[in-house]
């Protein structure tokens, strides 16, 4: 039964998650919404939420694909090490001149 009761809330925050993609990636989208929000008294009611979801996905762990953290330099692309051990170099060279 408590799956059951899961579910529609695991939905609801997928939908508002999504829907905070949406807005961040139209601004014009989002002035339209801000000033509608505003107009209608609810603009701290919307900005706790849009905090709360905000922190709660990245409590959760939920991030794009491209979003990892590599641990070892293994994992990196031949380009990525490439350019790693560029800035590394780069870095060091930088911190003998001083």
């Amino acid at each position: 039964m408590s799956e059951f009761l899961m579910r529609p809330k695991q939905f609801a925050k997928a939908v508002l998650r999504h829907a905070r993609t949406f807005i961040n990636t139209h601004p014009n989208f989002r002035r339209c919404a801000l000033a509608t929000i505003s107009r209608l008294g609810l603009y701290e009611v919307a900005r706790t939420s849009y905090a709360w979801l905000s922190a709660a996905t990245y409590r959760s762990g939920v991030r794009g694909q491209h979003n990892f953290i590599v641990k070892d330099i293994a994992q990196l692309t031949p380009r990525a090490r490439r350019i790693y051990e560029d800035v590394k170099a780069a870095v060091d060279k930088n911190s003998e001149t001083r």
